[in-house]
């Protein structure tokens, strides 16, 4: 469970940018059922390919009038979003002060771990297989809600 949790909270830091009302309770994170597959190749991965292949992608979407307004979350998230970009100012003021104050000599200051994340980012493979995606309409007419959906394979 603690890793589907980890799973679940990369996913928010990297899709919440894109998604809105992107709620991490609701997902249904399964990585043991073999539909999820991470290979990663420890002993060459600066040379070899790290594949990830996900199988059954289930999209729900709805239009954005279905999502029911919430002005204190609304608030709250705003608050956040603005204290988020405060630190982010902040933390790139106190980087561009410590490049200042570094010596001419030490230019090159990635870590080991930055230098093996961009690799593995840089060797990606993604493979998705049987997206299924859904629209649901309940608003535009409220007495005939429509839906539709279609698969790739």
């Amino acid at each position: 469970m603690v890793f589907e949790n980890l799973v679940a909270y990369l996913l928010d830091i990297y899709l919440s940018d894109y998604i809105e009302n992107l709620d991490t309770k609701k997902f249904k994170v399964d990585l043991w059922s073999e539909k999820l597959t991470l290979q990663v190749p420890w002993k060459n991965i600066y040379t070899q390919s790290t594949k990830a292949s996900i199988d059954g992608l289930f999209l729900l979407v709805v239009p954005k009038t279905e999502v029911e307004y919430d002005a204190k979350r609304d608030e709250k998230e705003q608050h956040e979003a603005k204290m988020k970009e405060v630190h982010q100012i902040e933390e790139l003021r106190k980087e561009q002060e410590a490049q200042k104050n570094a010596k001419s000599s030490d230019k090159n200051n990635d870590t080991f771990i930055e230098r093996m994340k961009l690799q593995v980012i840089r060797n990606l493979q993604l493979s998705i297989r049987n997206i299924h995606v859904v629209y649901e309409d309940k608003s535009a007419k409220p007495d005939r809600p429509f839906a539709f959906g279609f698969t790739l394979n």
